[in-house]
């Protein structure tokens, strides 16, 4: 074709054809892309996002008290003074010591605590529908007109109390197949099953005495774990 012809009918016929085939091309690329686009991220989401990390707790060294409590009556004393006879369990029995502090609230007084201390334990249990309980009384340290004979009481008495004690949330900790007593332990977004061991007990801290280091994450309630039970402190050597 010489310069200055015009294009051969044909030839134009196929221009327009190429361009209206690119054009349904590109058409139906973005079509696509578009339905990925406002459909897409649901099902990336649901393939590809992990769980929350768990609740954690970090072992660190703590001080805490080691408690145990009962149920008992009061009855008067010396004087003035009062105090209160409760029962305890074996386990619990082992950690009382004459002397150590005690806390008293009576349920007639709601809101009221009264400082005691351990008086006497009796040397032998006393079978109560077959179960052997040791009573043990506790000195008020001070009174209170209001106070009578045969009321009900709660005391709360300090057994052992740790100081400095690398610990954690008793929650975290549970019994593994093998028996032992074990941790979770997160890091790199992995719970490890760790074997501990434990001291002192108290009423939210357990002790670790080996098995954790300082700043290590540990799970709180394991899914599918049984817990570690409330349980009073080892005798302090």
């Amino acid at each position: 074709m010489r310069a200055g012809e015009g294009a051969p009918p044909h030839y134009s016929v196929r221009r327009r054809a190429r361009l209206r085939s690119a054009l349904f091309t590109a058409a139906a690329i973005f079509g696509l892309w578009l339905v990925f686009a406002t459909t897409g991220p649901t099902v990336v989401n649901q393939l590809t996002t992990q769980p929350r990390d768990p609740s954690l707790a970090t072992a660190a060294l703590r001080s805490f008290p080691v408690l145990v409590t009962a149920s008992g009556v009061l009855h008067p004393g010396v004087g003035s003074s009062f105090l209160v006879s409760a029962p305890f369990g074996q386990a619990e029995d082992v950690q009382l010591a004459v002397g150590q502090a005690a806390a008293v609230t009576v349920d007639a007084l709601p809101g009221l605590t009264f400082p005691a201390t351990v008086h006497e334990i009796d040397a032998s249990a006393t079978q109560v529908e077959g179960v052997p309980e040791y009573y043990a009384e506790m000195q008020l340290s001070q009174s209170d007109p209001r106070l009578q004979d045969g009321g009900t009481a709660s005391v709360t008495v300090t057994v052992a109390s740790a100081t400095n004690a690398l610990s954690v949330p008793s929650t975290a900790l549970f019994t593994g197949a093998n028996g032992a007593l074990q941790v979770d332990v997160w890091s790199g977004g992995r719970a490890y099953a760790t074997t501990v061991t434990v001291g002192l007990v108290g009423s939210t801290l357990t002790q670790i005495t080996s098995g954790l280091q300082a700043g290590e994450q540990v799970v709180l309630s394991p899914v599918g774990q049984t817990a570690l039970p409330a349980s009073p402190a080892p005798s302090p050597t």
